[in-house]
């Protein structure tokens, strides 16, 4: 995702300012009623959070989460749900209400963002493509999965006798492949990766890859992921071939995954109010980019006996979520 061009930031008047006069009728004061649980000092500037929408989980969860983390200040929410915002109108929006930070939830809002000021400090979750952000961004962010070599790690520890783990990536994620394959050869792992140029050189590229490889890691990459069709047709088949798929999101489970380990979400919210304040006190000293600090393992059984997998027994006590069918 790049950078939105001004021209095409005019085009989203109405949501903000629709959005505002919400927020303006909904609360007596103009900033709306702060959501925090402790009591703030009239004095204290505001924390904006820019949600891409409310109604999707994976946004609300990390929103709700870090504004009960934030302390002394209130806090203000924007929802871009169904619309794009005009940066036109943000700026009057920040210039007549002066902001102490904002946590940008999703692309949508650290698209709409992105074009702050330095010194306004911003941080970023639930983003999956970040890596095009970070060139043109002022933004610190969280990640939206878990570090390559802890999930390595996760995967080696559940399943021992895998030797092979294929990847398919795109230009974006060539810094996380040269991370995974440092990292794998100290795990008796051998990655083999195939490029993706063309989201429409999945279906041979991943033909290519499964007859080559023990599982598949499927990382995030907003080109292999482009369609909702071309992941079922990837799950499809390395079903047919018995070839298990290893993966950072529990959604992935219900398409037929083995494991995932998932980001937790509450954390990763708590994790970006934590950082927007250590910012707001000009603390630069931070990576410009966090992995998650908590998650959760999801182990799919009925593809593990479907494909007849050794599995470590011991790596059981690890899972929160287990899915197996009842006989």
């Amino acid at each position: 995702m790049k950078r939105m061009p001004a021209m095409s930031r005019r085009l989203f008047a109405p949501v903000i300012f629709l959005s505002l006069a919400i927020l303006s009728a909904c609360a007596p004061l103009p900033l709306g009623i702060p959501e925090n649980a402790e009591p703030v000092s009239q004095a204290a500037r505001p924390v904006l959070i820019v949600n891409s929408d409310r109604n999707i989980s994976r946004y609300e969860v990390p929103a709700a989460s870090f504004a009960r983390a934030v302390r002394g200040h209130p806090i203000v929410r924007l929802d871009l749900h169904g619309r794009n915002d005009p940066v036109e109108t943000l700026q009057d929006y920040l210039n007549a209400y002066p902001i102490a930070g904002v946590y940008a939830v999703g692309a949508k809002a650290l698209g709409a963002v992105n074009y702050l000021a330095p010194e306004m400090p911003v941080v970023f979750s639930a983003v999956m493509a970040w890596r095009e952000f970070l060139p043109e961004s002022n933004a610190y962010g969280i990640a939206s999965d878990i570090a390559p070599d802890a999930q390595l790690l996760w995967f080696k520890h559940f399943f021992p006798r895998i030797k092979r783990l294929g990847v398919l990536y795109s230009d974006a994620n060539q810094p996380v492949l040269e991370s995974a394959r440092s990292a794998a050869t100290h795990m008796d792992l051998h990655i083999v990766a195939k490029r993706i140029p063309q989201s429409k050189m999945l279906a041979t590229q991943a033909q290519n890859l499964l007859n080559e490889v023990d599982a598949l890691w499927l990382i995030s990459d907003p080109l292999v992921l482009s369609s909702a069709q071309g992941i079922e047709n990837l799950f499809t088949l390395a079903d047919s071939k018995q070839v298990p798929i290893f993966t950072y999101k529990r959604l992935f489970v219900n398409y037929g995954a083995t494991l995932s380990i998932t980001a937790d979400e509450a954390t990763t919210g708590r994790q970006a109010a934590v950082t927007l304040m250590q910012l707001m006190r000009k603390d630069k000293q931070l990576p410009a980019i966090q992995y998650p600090a908590g998650s959760s393992l999801t182990l799919n059984m009925d593809k593990v006996r479907r494909y007849q997998l050794h599995l470590n027994p011991a790596a059981l006590d690890a899972v929160s979520d287990l899915v197996e069918s009842t006989p």
